[in-house]
């Protein structure tokens, strides 16, 4: 058995640069830059393949590593920004992380209830 977390993946489409060898006007060999765009699917697929899972964002799974793993891929899209939502199967196991060039933020759900207010009662 284990634990499984249900995952979502929220980075939308994004731009990088992409290093390309060329000519440049004068015939000398030259490196620039294009900016190339990269939809979610094909992110999703590139953190399946670094975990191992290929059923990562349409299931829950037990991903323990997610944390290392978008590290690693947060490391090769430098200027992107990753949003990995979890829900746990215990209640109140709910988080989003952030990771952007190999860093992380974890930010766990805080739940709340409104104070008792008499006038409220119907």
């Amino acid at each position: 058995m284990g634990y499984e977390t249900r995952y979502s993946l929220d980075v939308g489409i994004v731009k990088v640069l992409k290093e390309v060898k060329g000519i440049d006007s004068y015939g000398n060999p030259a490196t620039i830059f294009v900016e190339e765009y990269i939809d979610h699917e094909k992110l999703e697929n590139e953190i399946s393949k670094v975990s191992g899972y290929s059923y990562l964002f349409s299931d829950s799974c037990k991903w323990y590593e997610h944390e290392k793993d978008m590290r690693t891929i947060s490391k090769k899209y430098k200027d992107v920004l990753f949003k990995l939502s979890g829900e746990g199967e215990e209640s109140g196991d709910i988080w989003v992380k952030y990771f952007k060039n190999g860093k992380m933020q974890s930010c766990p759900a805080r739940i709340e209830f409104d104070p008792f207010d008499e006038s409220k009662l119907i």
